[in-house]
């Protein structure tokens, strides 16, 4: 038993090694973050990273992050710059909805901010993941996530249920807080990647299928 505990291979160690890598990519996360204008840029690189970590390849976080946000900074920017305008309209026709307590205005308010929920569920691992322009980055996200709605909706409950949970109570909120300071962020967005697996990899069965041939 304590052989296999100390075993550098072992369930142990790799389970060490992976919480450790997701402290280290939350910890990047959160600070090139703090202008909220580069979130977009800093949530594709810890993307890439994670999805790196996923396939067991390159380890040196820091190094894979930092090339990841200089890489994908330009076309990142600018889709988080448009899903902050929309973030932003929306919650502007929610405020007016609820002022003048208009049923139309409420739902127009909410339809947007799925939207924008269904996109960043998606964009992220696509800018990671894939090289493609801005637009077709934001068509393709919308795309995929009507095209697996289940898959979106279970993404949705794995940040869904810990944010509400979080913001239950005051208590509960700085209760958690450190947990999400050190990887809440990391810790959801390798989730996703795994639910989101599949999903990448129908679309690249056909290309590999063409190459082979």
């Amino acid at each position: 038993m304590w052989k296999s505990l100390f075993d550098p291979e072992g369930a142990f160690a790799r389970g060490t090694e992976l919480l450790g890598q997701l402290v280290l990519v939350n910890v990047l996360f959160l600070l090139c973050s703090l202008p909220v204008v580069t979130m977009g840029i800093s949530a594709t690189a810890a993307s890439a990273v994670l999805l790196r970590i996923q396939r067991g390849e390159d380890r040196h976080v820091v190094r894979q992050f930092f090339a990841a946000f200089r890489e994908n900074w330009k076309c990142a920017g600018i889709t988080w710059l448009v899903v902050l305008l929309t973030l932003g309209i929306c919650l502007a026709d929610l405020y007016i909805a609820l002022a003048l307590d208009s049923f139309l205005w409420k739902v127009v308010a909410m339809a947007g901010l799925n939207v924008v929920g269904l996109v960043c569920a998606f964009l992220f691992p696509l800018q990671a993941r894939y090289e493609n322009t801005c637009r077709n980055h934001l068509r393709n996200a919308v795309v995929l996530g009507i095209a697996h709605l289940p898959r979106l909706l279970l993404v949705w409950l794995t940040w869904m249920v810990p944010v509400l949970l979080t913001f239950w109570t005051v208590q509960t909120f700085y209760s958690l807080l450190i947990i999400w300071l050190l990887l809440g962020f990391s810790s959801l967005q390798y989730v996703t990647l795994r639910i989101l697996r599949p999903v990448f990899r129908s679309l690249e069965e056909p290309e590999d299928k063409e190459n082979k041939e």
